[in-house]
């Protein structure tokens, strides 16, 4: 229960900044209790998740919107765009344009063969 409170606190939050003392107060714990639930059961520490979460989330609207690339990483919780296509990246294993491409394009050929066939 611990957990799943700090993950919809999370969540609800992603667009904003915060700490870990802020995720462990959402369950009521100490920050190294937070900390140890978040390895043991995710395999992250909560920034990691957090990080995860974030880039995750900066996909889906990429590829579902037409948002600029610096609106979305500030409407994702990062504070500069600069370090945000550089997460992106390390997790993406592209750059949040490229990756933007690469779906629409996709998305692209899967319905143009929907209409062919």
């Amino acid at each position: 229960n611990r957990l799943k409170s700090m993950l919809l606190w999370i969540d609800r939050h992603l667009e904003t900044a915060f700490t870990v003392s802020d995720i462990a107060a959402a369950a009521n714990i100490c920050t190294r209790e937070c900390q140890r639930i978040f390895n043991q059961y995710l395999h992250y520490s909560p920034i990691e998740y957090v990080q995860r979460k974030r880039i995750f989330h900066a996909a889906r609207l990429l590829s579902d919107t037409d948002m600029p690339v610096t609106d979305i990483a500030l409407s994702c919780g990062f504070s500069n765009p600069s370090y945000f296509s550089k997460q992106f990246r390390k997790l993406m294993k592209k750059t949040p344009v490229n990756y933007r491409t690469e779906v629409r394009t996709s998305q692209n050929t899967i319905w143009n063969h929907m209409q062919i066939t």
